[in-house]
């Protein structure tokens, strides 16, 4: 793409990663700037700092198509400090190399906000008829061009129908996220996410720096709600001898169950609720008169350990 003063592309820190190509031959002449003779077909990028500091500009891999006769077989790279991109004089020039295979500049802003323009055209010796159509990589690093997009590097983990309130994303100017299931305002960094279903979900974050993107993910875990029986018939014929509370062992080890009488006493407790911890309606081996009796289930899913809890009722029946 050949060089357009009023709109400079803006180049982004490591994420920009683009190979340029200009094969229009008909790009606009961009003057000699004290290194080389003039070329055409030049390309120019703005680099805007979000802090001051240190940065570094790399142009590597470069591939210049030279099948044609007295063509030239690198590039020029430029990098100034003006307020006219078009007309930037002697006075703003920083760097001015002819490369061929790769460079990398090291380069200091003064402040956020400044801006660096980088200009590449083709090299053109004594001779050459032209420049050659070149393409290359081109990126930026450094303190005062990267940002970085904050997420959770934890796995949220929630019972079906919950939802997670995001924390803790920061880095960037704007925001905006997809996924499945409902999110409560999606343009904001930390919203509210409601998965629709049971299984993993991936939810991805776009973060936006002026005119530059940077992506995250940030994953949900969504678990069954448990389902506890609510009838037990312990008289050994084998059929619902036990309580049972489907997906409790398989999902969650650090459950605390606990199971009262009608006067509040315990008469059953258990951390985890795996296969040789199933009640048979007995206390302390002693066999426990029909009726109700009342759950508490604390999953202790939480980072704190805590909750959600699930209460009801069981019956035991003879």
């Amino acid at each position: 793409m050949a060089q357009d003063c009023s709109d400079p592309a803006p180049l982004c820190f490591v994420q920009f990663n683009n190979i340029t190509v200009d094969s229009t031959g008909n790009g606009p002449l961009m003057a000699d700037l004290n290194c080389a003779n003039p070329a055409m077909n030049g390309t120019l990028y703005q680099i805007t700092t979000i802090a001051p500091g240190d940065f570094q500009i790399l142009l590597e891999n470069i591939q210049c198509d030279t099948a044609g006769n007295q063509l030239g077989d690198g590039l020029i790279l430029t990098v100034y400090d003006s307020a006219d991109p078009c007309n930037p004089g002697p006075a703003s020039i920083i760097a001015c190399e002819m490369v061929s295979d790769q460079i990398t500049l090291d380069l200091t802003a003064a402040t956020a906000d400044q801006n660096f323009y980088v200009a590449i055209y083709g090299d053109m010796e004594a001779g050459d008829s032209g420049p050659a159509d070149c393409g290359y990589e081109l990126q930026t690093s450094g303190e005062a061009v990267e940002f970085a997009l904050t997420v959770p590097s934890v796995q949220y983990e929630i019972l079906l129908g919950q939802s997670v309130d995001i924390e803790g994303v920061t880095g960037v100017e704007e925001y905006l996220w997809s996924g499945s299931g409902q999110i409560t305002e999606d343009t904001m960094a930390n919203p509210t996410i409601t998965p629709n279903g049971i299984g993993e979900f991936t939810y991805q974050v776009m973060g936006t720096q002026g005119d530059c993107e940077v992506t995250e993910e940030v994953t949900i875990l969504v678990q069954p709600n448990i389902i506890p029986a609510d009838v037990i018939t312990p008289n050994g014929d084998g059929i619902n001898d036990e309580w049972y509370v489907l997906f409790l062992d398989e999902r969650f080890d650090r459950a605390d169950v606990r199971i009262f009488d009608r006067w509040g006493q315990v008469v059953y407790k258990s951390i985890g609720y795996g296969v040789t911890q199933l009640w048979d309606g007995t206390n302390n081996g002693n066999r426990l008169p029909a009726g109700a009796y009342y759950y508490v289930i604390d999953l202790k899913t939480s980072e704190s350990g805590e909750g959600p809890v699930f209460t009801g009722a069981v019956n035991v029946i003879y």
